[in-house]
C-alpha cells in the first residue's frame, strides 16, 4: 500500500479540494492529513492469446480487469464453463485443437471486457 507524504500528500489535498463536494472536502483532506488512506496500483491486463501448447489461462490470470467492471470473478466462471464444454467435446480429439476452440470463442470476449472496463475508467476518473 502506498501513503502519500510531503508534496505528494500536499497535490492530493489540493486535488480532493477540487474535486470533492463541499460536504465531503473536510472529511477527505482530514483523512490525508492524519494518513488514513493509502492506494495500492490498479492494472488490467488485456491478452493477445489465452492457451500456449497444451495450458490455457481463464479468468483473471487471462484477461485482469480493474474493480470497477465488477465482472471478474464472472468472467472467470463462464471461461470455466466454455473450457469444460469444449474439452468434454473433443474428449476423443486432440486437446490442443480443443483449447484453440476455447481460445477462438473466449478472446474476443476476455479483450472487450478489458476495452469496456478502460471506457468505463475513463468515463468515471475523467
Amino acid at each position: 500500500m502506498v501513503t502519500p507524504s510531503g508534496p505528494q500528500r500536499e497535490a492530493l489535498v489540493g486535488e480532493a479540494a477540487r474535486r470533492w463536494p463541499a460536504h465531503w472536502q473536510t472529511a477527505v483532506i482530514d483523512a490525508i492529513n492524519e494518513r488514513r488512506t493509502g492506494g495500492f496500483p490498479v492494472v488490467d491486463y488485456r491478452p493477445d492469446h489465452l492457451v500456449k501448447d497444451r495450458v490455457a489461462l481463464v479468468g483473471d490470470a487471462a484477461h485482469a480487469t480493474t474493480p470497477i467492471s465488477g465482472r471478474g470473478l464472472d468472467i472467470a466462471f463462464e471461461d470455466i464453463s466454455v473450457l469444460c464444454r469444449i474439452l468434454s467435446d473433443a474428449a476423443d480429439n486432440d486437446p490442443r485443437i480443443a483449447l484453440q476452440l476455447f481460445e477462438n470463442e473466449r478472446l474476443p470476449v476476455g479483450r472487450e471486457l478489458v476495452d469496456s472496463d478502460r471506457r468505463l475508467r475513463r468515463l468515471i476518473t475523467g
